[in-house]
């Protein structure tokens, strides 16, 4: 049996006025996607820079003995940096 030959009965124009007027249009929600704030914050999960961010702490802790901060603003730089690339690649192949 082909769709030719096949005697299929739906909806009248006027019984598909009526159930939109009743139940609305029958199209799908979008989902709701994530946050940019927990896209970034996800970010950080990774390994390396939660080893970055321990880095980062025993160098401020050192810095604020020996009054010396390059190597841990150079840290932090390296963490914010890498976590925002991260995070606009992951922004723009969401967006596609």
């Amino acid at each position: 049996m082909t769709l030719s030959d096949a005697n299929y009965k739906g909806l009248s124009d006027k019984e598909v006025e009526q159930s939109r007027e009743k139940n609305g249009n029958n199209i799908l929600t979008p989902s709701k996607g994530v946050s940019l704030w927990k896209l970034y914050l996800e970010k950080y999960n990774d390994p390396v820079i939660k080893v970055l961010l321990v880095a980062a702490i025993f160098s401020l802790i050192v810095a604020f003995i020996e009054n010396e901060y390059v190597e841990t603003i150079g840290i932090i730089a390296a963490i914010l940096l890498t976590t925002t690339i991260g995070f606009l690649f992951e922004y723009d192949a969401n967006k596609k």
